[in-house]
């Protein structure tokens, strides 16, 4: 993208980062909406955007047989049709071994082109959230959740977005309800990204942090929170970042890629702390490891193709709390290797 358009893309995200409000969120309607005989066209003959997307309806899935068996083990996939036209969706399959891979049912999402990212289960198991990774380019909503009471036939339940981040990534439950889930960038897919926390209706109450300590961390250095993992027990919170999700769209000036994780207090919502992995070139996830004493996690280094240990109560050389170790290198052929 040019140097001008980053300029704006930049100034637009401080304008839109103040700390936010108690209940930041919205859902809305497409911009363009759905006139029959009329939208069916400009959805398949209109020309592509650099970047953005014509926000047109989506078409709707082909129809489809759906099946009445009721397996014991079911697998569900968030995804799309792949042309950004046709509705995404959610597709539910068996996992019995009788009947593996037969298709169950499919559920529309009523927007299309979201590049459906990750689903996960609240605690009850009676909710699904999918992400949209790249709902932004066609302005709508980004967080898609559906009712699976019934795990046979899913229901779409809502949608909604927030109002300072987006590029919605991991997700992880709360045990009184809702979700916490990294939306990697801002508003307009820049640094910085925040922690959205819902409650138990999946409404956004938060996008954290919200504190001017936490605010001027997040802005001093990039922010694009990718991985998530939650020790409850011991109330930390640690997040990757990984990078800033507009440089890696067409036309870009190149990849802009973070070194550092953030450990925060549960509790208070606040961050303790920057970790850094020096020249991480991407730090795409970290997970707790269960049961370890120092509830040390593991954390990926993209650009290293390095496995690296985090010790969050660990003081650090700089007299911060939370410690990174190399702890595996997995050779010359995992560098720069985003599997990892």
């Amino acid at each position: 993208m040019s140097k001008s358009l980053l300029a704006l893309a930049l100034a637009l995200t401080a304008f839109t980062s103040p700390v936010p409000d108690p209940d930041p969120q919205l859902s809305l309607p497409p911009l363009i909406p759905s006139i029959p005989g009329v939208t069916e066209p400009l959805t398949s003959n209109a020309p592509p955007l650099p970047i953005l997307q014509l926000p047109t309806p989506p078409l709707p899935s082909p129809p489809f047989q759906g099946s009445d068996i009721k397996p014991k083990k079911i697998a569900y996939f968030w995804t799309g049709a792949g042309d950004n036209q046709h509705a995404d969706f959610l597709a539910t399959y068996s996992l019995d071994d009788d009947t593996f891979g037969q298709f169950i049912w499919l559920t529309d999402v009523p927007t299309s082109g979201n590049s459906p990212h990750h689903l996960g289960p609240s605690l009850d198991g009676k909710t699904l959230v999918g992400g949209g990774l790249l709902s932004l380019l066609k302005t709508q909503d980004t967080a898609y959740y559906f009712d699976v009471s019934n795990p046979y036939r899913p229901v779409f339940k809502k949608s909604n977005r927030a109002l300072l981040s987006s590029i919605t990534d991991e997700i992880r439950a709360k045990p009184d309800g809702g979700f916490f889930i990294t939306y990697m960038g801002s508003a307009v897919g820049t640094s910085p990204g925040r922690l959205v926390e819902t409650n138990a209706n999946f409404d956004i109450i938060a996008e954290w942090p919200k504190d001017i300590a936490g605010t001027l961390n997040i802005l001093g250095e990039q922010f694009s929170p990718h991985g998530l993992t939650i020790d409850w027990d011991k109330n930390i919170i640690l997040t990757s970042d990984f990078v800033i999700p507009i440089t890696v769209l067409k036309p870009s000036l190149g990849r802009v890629v973070a070194n550092t994780l953030r450990l925060w207090n549960l509790a208070s919502r606040t961050i303790i702390s920057t970790i850094t992995i020096p020249n991480g070139g991407g730090i795409q996830d970290v997970k707790f490891i269960p049961n370890n004493p120092e509830s040390a996690a593991l954390a990926t280094a993209v650009h290293l193709g390095q496995i690296w240990i985090i010790y969050p109560f660990r003081i650090g050389a700089n007299g911060k709390q939370g410690v990174a170790q190399l702890l595996y290198d997995l050779g010359p052929k995992a560098r720069d290797t985003v599997a990892i």
